[in-house]
């Protein structure tokens, strides 16, 4: 077949420009989307692999079960485990000062000078001195004061000699109203008789009604004195309880007073921790103030010590009162009736005792009477009254006897007073004299030494400044003596170690030869409910004032599910960690940061047992390339 070239040129001829640009528009078209295509195609395939070089990278392992042995790490300063402070008991001027802060020093060594005027405790003294004398001369000018009483007042006689010369008074006071009371009761023994002889006719009648009176009088007592041992049993039960009350108030008195020693004992440590918390770690009190918080803190133990002995004896004698009081609640109940039956019992007992008494004096007298034949009532009568009357006789002069004895004995309490008075009065001015001759002989020495051998630890004293007696001088680490350093710790860390456990330097490659170990565990002052204050004993290569870092082993337990430190993170919600959980997607697996909340239950230098709701087998991210967050997605390194 042929070609006709004619024809064709005269076809292409006929097409149209528009149409050819048409064409060229279309295939382009057709090529860009060929293009999109094919690049959209291998970015899908490849998307994987991109988006995993823009994720961070974490390492994970495996949580695993194992030990731990917690540390206890804590830093503090340094102090001198019983410093010595060199006082000076009066305020004089300081001439020079031959000691200085780290020097070693010997028993007897100068530590400074002092100038030789009158210390201001001196004139003091003096002025003292004067006015005891004053007062003991103005107290002779009173008209009550004999020369007696002025030497007695010299003999130091002691308050126990005083209460002796008193009992001894008192004591023939007593014995002088007993013969009194026995006199007079012999006077109405003979009044007694007299009435029974005023009322009696013959011998033989008056025997006959004071044997009959007599009989009487006894079956009454007999009777009054069944009645008074029945009641007495009852109220033996009364008093078994009343006795048991009052054992237990004396108790709850004694709780409460303890409880308000605790409370005042607790404001004590709590100003004193407050005074020393607001002094600076260099201020010259800081010391002495440390001992101050120690003191009141072992004042408090001590009395919330007695606080819970006195409170158990409450509780034991609360418990021993019950118990009574539920085993005689009959008698209990009765309580008033069963008094007011006893009372009565016993008037009744005594006024019938007293009423057989004299029927038997009648009765014996009746009965001699008798015996004698027959004496008239008329004999009889003026026999009795003449006894009556030496009777009288005899009470007037022991009332007598009583009114010297009342009389010596509230004489001697008034010159006991006087002579104890003017005891105290010269007393002052003994003692004042005394003071007065001892600040003189100490003025007289110039120069302080040093009283035990040691290092100097701080020097408070100035050339040329008066000296504080308040305030040590110098205050000296006694040779040989240990160290004590101190730091807080929570409650949970203070439960894991024990008094006499063993600590070490942190930094120990400076400080080889420094040993330590826990001497006391007790509440710290600043926050006593949430906090202990731990104080080690330390020796070696030490100076007071130093900083360190000491560490203590506690103990060691197995716990399940254990992590390194690393993948433990803490923010406003508490501590957490992050795991690595895998979900499906049609490119593969994704791997997503999920956040577990823990607590965290011990720790050592690079792991921690943890409690978290977990099973286990979880992967643990340790590290990650970049900061990641909960929900982040993640990518694992390869190995």
């Amino acid at each position: 077949m042929s070609i006709n070239l004619e024809d064709t040129k005269k076809k292409n001829k006929e097409i149209d420009p528009q149409e050819v640009r048409y064409r060229r528009r279309k295939d382009a078209i057709k090529n860009f989307a060929i293009v999109f295509l094919v690049i959209m195609l291998v970015l899908t395939f490849f998307s994987n692999t991109i988006m995993n070089y823009s994720l961070p990278q974490v390492a994970v392992q495996y949580m695993e079960q194992g030990s731990i042995t917690t540390t206890i790490r804590g830093t503090g300063t340094v102090e001198s485990g019983d410093p010595y402070n060199v006082m000076v008991s009066e305020t004089r001027t300081v001439s020079s000062i031959t000691c200085r802060v780290g020097q070693d020093v010997r028993q007897g060594d100068i530590l400074f000078s002092l100038n030789g005027e009158d210390s201001a405790e001196l004139e003091e003294a003096k002025a003292a001195l004067e006015a005891a004398q004053k007062a003991y001369d103005d107290s002779l000018l009173s008209d009550s004061v004999t020369a007696a009483i002025i030497d007695s007042s010299k003999n130091n006689t002691s308050v126990e000699q005083y209460r002796n010369q008193i009992t001894a008074a008192q004591n023939e006071q007593t014995q002088a109203q007993a013969d009194v009371d026995e006199q007079k009761k012999k006077l109405e023994d003979l009044q007694a008789q007299l009435a029974v002889l005023q009322n009696a006719y013959t011998p033989s009648t008056e025997y006959n009604k004071a044997k009959d009176d007599y009989d009487k009088a006894l079956a009454a007592c007999d009777a009054a004195l069944t009645a008074y041992t029945n009641a007495s049993s009852d109220k033996a039960k009364i008093d078994e309880i009343d006795s048991a009350y009052s054992e237990w108030d004396l108790a709850r008195q004694e709780y409460n007073s303890k409880t308000s020693e605790v409370a005042e004992a607790g404001e004590e440590l709590t100003k004193a921790s407050a005074v020393y918390e607001s002094l600076a770690e260099d201020h010259p009190q800081k010391d002495y103030a440390y001992g101050q918080v120690y003191s009141a803190s072992v004042n408090y133990n001590e009395l919330t010590k007695q606080q819970y002995q006195a409170e158990v004896k409450m509780n034991e004698a609360e418990e021993y009162y019950y118990l009574v009081a539920s085993n005689n609640a009959s008698y209990l109940d009765r309580k008033s009736a069963i008094l007011d039956t006893y009372n009565s019992a016993q008037t009744a007992y005594e006024q019938a005792k007293l009423a057989c008494e004299q029927a038997e004096n009648a009765y014996n007298q009746a009965q001699a009477n008798l015996d004698a034949g027959g004496v008239s009532n008329t004999d009889s009568i003026n026999s009795i009254n003449s006894q009556i009357a030496a009777a009288q006789n005899e009470l007037n002069r022991l009332n007598g006897i009583l009114e010297e004895k009342t009389k010596a004995v509230n004489e001697l309490v008034s010159d006991i007073d006087l002579i104890r008075s003017l005891n105290e009065l010269y007393s002052a001015i003994d003692d004042a004299q005394k003071k007065v001759d001892k600040i003189t002989a100490e003025t007289a020495a110039k120069d302080i030494t040093a009283p035990i051998s040691g290092t100097i630890l701080s020097v408070y004293v100035v050339s040329g400044r008066k000296t504080d007696p308040s305030t040590a001088a110098v205050v000296i680490q006694p040779e040989g003596q240990s160290y004590t350093m101190s730091f807080s710790v929570t409650n949970d860390e203070a439960k894991t170690i024990s008094v006499g456990a063993a600590a070490s330097v942190a930094n120990s490659w400076w400080y080889s030869d420094v040993t330590g170990y826990v001497e006391s565990i007790r509440p710290d002052t600043s926050s006593p409910n949430t906090n202990k204050l731990v104080t080690l004993n330390l020796s070696g290569s030490l100076t007071s004032g130093q900083s360190l870092t000491m560490s203590i082993d506690s103990r060691t337990s197995n716990y399940d599910c254990i992590v390194p430190n690393s993948a433990i993170h803490e923010d406003n919600n508490g501590k957490f960690i992050l795991i690595v959980e895998s979900k499906s997607s049609p490119l593969g697996n994704r791997y997503f940061a999920v956040r577990y909340d823990i607590q965290v239950l011990a720790s050592d230098d690079t792991k921690s047992a943890i409690r978290a709701g977990l099973e286990g087998y979880e992967y643990v991210i340790t590290t990650s390339s970049k900061p990641i967050s909960a929900g982040d997605q993640v990518r694992l390194t390869e190995n």
